[in-house]
């Protein structure tokens, strides 16, 4: 037998001219069937770990917005109970997340809460969220079968550099706030088991720069965006009686078509309460960085931020006596969120609830 270094084989010469077909790229696992990287990303997770961190109070949003990240992963790394036992959460079943993707009945279309920056795949993973719950008061377990029930639950949340392993913020906390609209027949069931985690997808895009506010007018003031009763006109035209509190109305309209822009910020007046004839211009194509703007006239300065597509807060300060007479704090927080559809109408906007 000839020996691999001196035996010949008749292979047909390759014709220069002609073009090498690429053999088929080797499929890749999604990341809710690929084990080795679910390990490597609970490591990494756990080796950038903030000491103490079942005693983390606050801050409630993230200190600052990272942008340039997109592909993510959220790791659910363990859950403190209601006595103060800490454990890893319960196993899933394959493909199943503890967190909806943008395919789920639970998500909202079009809004943060699918984060359409998740990856489906290992290696397009940049950023993963780590996350850390802790029940809330009024959480409640069932252990003996090893089943468990979380009605409430607070998050920790920190964010880690995917590539290199190290924590990109400090961590924050977010609370279990859900929604009225959530139907509690769609919660992810678990061998019997409810899971109704907090909903941290809101805060982890506001910190990946992807809470920007959706077309339509935001409305809202010092006291909460709820300014009037519910079966008023939407549009609160002038001689509409706020609730208990609100001496004025921020609006805010975004028509689209020009990215990361406001096209105007107006402020109702209504210093006893009730809207007056003509709101106060304070600005026009207001541009805004990843959801944070600043604007400002002669009589007003305001500031603000989109924590979702849909919330807005900010401080508003009045520095004139137009301003006083207009219902304005001489500096106050306000709120506001998403109420009515906008176009564009002769230079202006046009309401439509």
């Amino acid at each position: 037998m000839a020996s691999p270094s001196t035996g010949s084989m008749d292979v047909p010469a390759t014709d220069p001219g002609e073009a090498q077909v690429p053999s088929d790229p080797i499929s890749e696992p999604p990341i809710l069937g690929d084990e080795s990287f679910h390990a490597a990303s609970v490591g990494r997770c756990a080796n950038a770990r903030p000491v103490g961190i079942s005693e983390l109070d606050g801050p409630a949003q993230p200190a600052v917005k990272v942008t340039g990240y997109e592909g993510l992963h959220i790791v659910l790394l363990e859950m403190l109970d209601a006595n103060g036992t800490v454990g890893p959460p319960p196993p899933l079943p394959p493909g199943e997340a503890y967190y909806p993707a943008s395919t789920s009945i639970v998500s909202v279309e079009g809004a943060t809460e699918a984060l359409p920056v998740e990856s489906g795949f290992a290696s397009d993973v940049e950023l993963l969220a780590c996350v850390v719950l802790r029940a809330g008061r009024s959480a409640q377990y069932s252990g003996e079968s090893g089943e468990l029930t979380v009605v409430a639950l607070n998050a920790v949340v920190w964010m880690v550099d995917h590539a290199s392993g190290t924590r990109v913020a400090e961590p924050w906390v977010t609370n279990a706030e859900l929604g009225t609209f959530i139907n509690t027949a769609n919660i992810l069931e678990i061998d019997g088991s409810r899971l109704l985690p907090a909903d941290i997808r809101p805060a982890i895009a506001y910190f990946m720069g992807q809470a920007l506010p959706l077309n339509g007018a935001y409305q809202g003031g010092a006291e909460g965006y709820v300014v009037a009763e519910f079966d008023v006109p939407a549009d609160l035209p002038s001689g509409t009686q706020l609730l208990p509190g609100h001496t004025f109305v921020v609006r805010l309209v975004i028509l689209g078509g020009r990215a990361g822009v406001i096209n105007f910020i107006d402020v109702l007046c209504a210093p006893a309460g009730i809207v007056t004839d003509q709101p106060m211009r304070v600005a026009t194509d207001v541009h805004h960085d990843v959801g944070r703007f600043t604007a400002s006239s002669a009589d007003i300065e305001i500031d603000g931020d989109f924590s979702t597509e849909w919330l807005v807060a900010g401080q508003i300060r009045g520095v004139s006596g137009r301003a006083d007479a207009c219902g304005i704090p001489r500096s106050t927080a306000w709120e506001a969120a998403l109420a009515l559809r906008a176009e564009p109408d002769d230079g202006g906007y046009s309401l439509i609830p």
